[in-house]
């Protein structure tokens, strides 16, 4: 589907007036109130939160807007208010996957907002992350050299080698594999490089032991040259992500209960089958 430049800009106004719109600038009204600067089809729009418009703007131009860029901004916000209910009686937020899409993240936004502004104590950290220490735990890591060789024979020569105590940096018919890093790599990583397989058998593996892996045209030799162990960090390594992680789940949480509200409030019919 293509769209005009008058859908974009109406598309644009009116995920802007929906903005507003949640923002407190536009409030509902019969009637225009006191501290109400204008209504728009019975839409009132307030006095300050129209003053917090006129605030952000002074803060671009670095002056107070003048009498008529001030009635500019008025008409700016009414514009925006006449082309959100006609973006809403076009049902636009429910056809346009994208504005649907917009509106409903920014919803979500609001309804954790107090919980992402909310302040956290060591204390809760501390508890956080004693509580689920298993979650912040680092994994093993290994180190791993592998090296393909022209045939079995070799590969083989190569691990009796390795096994009695070789130097692991072979000449001859055998050579290292420089696409393998030298360098401490989880399980995950060793399967993106090796196949999950492959990767299962090599960790299993004590550190100086190797495995041996034919292949139709040529053989490898993988030597596990040391082991990490996975270990717990102490909190004071690992605080920055126990917060993340307290906060991601204090949004969660605060998204759950905000949601369980508006079903609480609703008329829901689900079919059957």
């Amino acid at each position: 589907m293509r769209f005009s430049r008058l859908d974009a800009l109406l598309m644009v106004a009116v995920i802007a007036a929906i903005a507003l719109a949640l923002s407190g600038v536009l409030e509902p009204g019969p009637q225009l109130p006191r501290d109400a600067v204008a209504a728009v089809n019975g839409r009132a729009i307030g006095a300050d939160a129209f003053a917090a418009q006129l605030d952000a703007v002074a803060v671009q131009l670095e002056r107070a807007p003048d009498a008529s860029e001030r009635a500019a901004i008025l008409e700016r916000v009414i514009d925006e208010e006449l082309l959100l209910q006609q973006g809403l009686a076009l049902e636009l937020p429910r056809k346009d996957a994208r504005l649907r899409a917009q509106l409903v993240q920014e919803v979500i936004r609001q309804a954790v907002a107090q919980s992402a502004s909310s302040p956290v104590t060591e204390d809760e950290l501390r508890a956080f992350h004693g509580a689920h220490s298993g979650f912040f735990r680092q994994p093993a890591t290994y180190r791993v050299w592998r090296f393909d060789c022209r045939d079995a024979t070799a590969a083989r020569a190569l691990q009796a080698g390795l096994g009695a105590g070789a130097d692991p940096d072979p000449q001859g018919g055998c050579r290292r594999n420089a696409l393998l890093p030298d360098a401490w790599l989880g399980a995950a990583k060793l399967g993106d490089l090796l196949g999950a397989q492959l990767a299962s058998a090599v960790v299993a593996l004590a550190p100086g032991e190797t495995l041996l892996s034919e292949r139709a045209d040529g053989a490898s030799v993988l030597l596990l040259l040391a082991l990490a162990p996975a270990r717990e960090p102490a909190f004071e390594q690992v605080r920055a992500q126990v917060e993340t992680e307290f906060r991601r789940r204090a949004d969660e949480a605060a998204l759950a209960a905000y949601l369980e509200r508006l079903r609480a409030g609703a008329e829901l019919r689900i079919g059957g089958g």
